[in-house]
């Protein structure tokens, strides 16, 4: 609608075919905008009138007309009396005919059909293998060919029998390989029986009647981690386990030598705080090779300093000094520098051996007159 003056009213205001809303809306309703002095008003129909074109017996909607009339008028101008309203839906196509369904043309399959005549498993085969049926079978079909099956053969399903035999022990004979799915440690997984748990040579020593003793693990012998044969298995605690596997504290822990060649023997080796051992004669090596590191002038200084504390009371307890210790041990990379060098008795020297000096001061107690300290 556009702004200007009404042609009935006068009055200022929207317009549409040259009238205010109110006469626009009175033309739209009756086909008259009524008088002037007349304020325009809403046209409420009279409930259960008719259209009035005769032939038309539906109810009346705007401007004496049904719905469908009106909906002429509004779209061509004419509402055409003499042409009757089509009321009837229009019928609707007949459905289109379903495809019949195509399975796989594969022999023995009843798979749905995917593309090149067969099922997604044999595509991948002729695809991969040019054969349908050639090629090792893929752990997806192996699930599917076996999920039918009752819980324990579904289980040995999946298993093949004439797996390698291991190198290592070559007298335990071939070991059962597991063919599903596999943790990220590549031991089998199989779900089904809680009393065994989630792993597949569990349940395979479930199944073969042998108790799981809370506690132990199930060693592999062959050192296979997909085999499931329970003559592969030993059952044993978690430390006896480790050590007798190929890891990182089994390897440390069947060395007799360092990596120097030094053997490890219990005047030659001390354990740090973790429990690692560790080579004395290393740790001498290394030292003596820090000191002749040290400048002339450090060398001057330390036994100048060597002397200055020779007659000072034990760092430690307090009582006379009779020896010239290292705060932090040789053996643990401590040097021979000046500001590493304290006076102890014989017995506290003795007794701290190659470990830290604020470590033996905290657990033997420092004294409560000694006021000598490590130099910073």
């Amino acid at each position: 609608m556009a702004h200007g003056t009404c042609s009935i009213c006068g009055r200022d205001g929207r317009i549409h075919l040259g009238m205010c809303v109110g006469h626009y809306t009175r033309f739209k309703r009756t086909g008259d905008p009524g008088p002037v002095e007349v304020a325009p008003v809403r046209v409420v129909i009279p409930q259960g009138s008719i259209c009035s074109i005769s032939t038309c017996p539906e109810p009346m909607h705007c401007r004496t007309w049904c719905k469908a009339h009106y909906s002429r008028w509004q779209k061509t101008g004419d509402v055409r009396a003499d042409v009757p309203i089509r009321r009837e839906p229009k019928p609707k196509p007949p459905p289109k005919p379903k495809p019949e369904p195509r399975f796989c043309a594969a022999p023995d399959c009843d798979e749905p059909y995917y593309i090149g005549g067969y099922c997604t498993r044999h595509d991948y085969h002729v695809k991969r293998y040019g054969d349908p049926n050639g090629g090792p079978c893929r752990l997806s079909d192996l699930v599917r060919q076996t999920r039918q099956l009752p819980l324990v053969e579904r289980f040995w399903a999946r298993v093949d029998k004439n797996g390698p035999v291991p190198a290592e022990r070559p007298g335990l004979g071939p070991c059962w390989i597991w063919l599903a799915g596999r943790n990220s440690t590549g031991y089998g997984q199989f779900v089904g029986i809680p009393e065994a748990g989630q792993l597949a040579h569990r349940v395979a020593w479930f199944l073969s009647g042998r108790p799981l003793i809370a506690g132990l693990e199930l060693d592999h012998l062959c050192r296979t981690e997909a085999c499931v044969r329970p003559d592969h298995a030993d059952q044993v605690p978690k430390i006896v386990n480790i050590m007798r596997g190929n890891g990182y504290s089994a390897r440390n822990a069947r060395k007799t030598h360092c990596s120097n060649g030094h053997e490890f023997t219990p005047d030659n080796t001390w354990l740090n705080p973790a429990g690692h051992r560790k080579c004395l004669a290393c740790g001498r090596a290394r030292h003596a090779a820090e000191r002749a590191g040290l400048s002339r002038a450090d060398q001057d200084i330390s036994a100048g300093y060597r002397e200055a504390i020779a007659t000072d009371p034990c760092h430690y307890c307090g009582a006379a000094g009779e020896q010239v210790d290292h705060y932090f041990p040789v053996a643990k990379g401590g040097n021979d520098r000046w500001n590493n060098l304290v006076a102890a008795c014989f017995g506290c020297n003795n007794r701290k051996s190659a470990n830290c000096g604020t470590w033996f001061r905290l657990r033997m107690g420092s004294p409560a007159g000694s006021s000598v300290g490590r130099a910073a």
